[in-house]
């Protein structure tokens, strides 16, 4: 049986604007640090307003959740 431990990072900057950059591991056979970069805009295309807003990553063994903040 493989192990394999996922990690939840963070975001950097945050609070932020106008984008941020979520990090996350994944750790195994194949080790791998991963990122992606959420610049304001929801899944419409549409900029969203300022405030608190919380992203999640979710595997068969791992469940986190952290919070960002968007500044204006």
């Amino acid at each position: 049986m493989i192990t394999i431990k996922t990690e939840l990072t963070g975001n950097c900057p945050n609070p932020f604007n106008p984008s941020t950059t979520i990090s996350f591991q994944i750790k195994n056979l194949l080790k791998g640090k991963y990122s992606t970069e959420w610049n304001g805009y929801d899944s419409n295309g549409v900029k969203v307003s300022f405030g608190i807003y919380f992203y999640k990553l979710v595997t068969p063994s791992y469940n986190s959740t952290k919070k960002k903040i968007l500044l204006k």
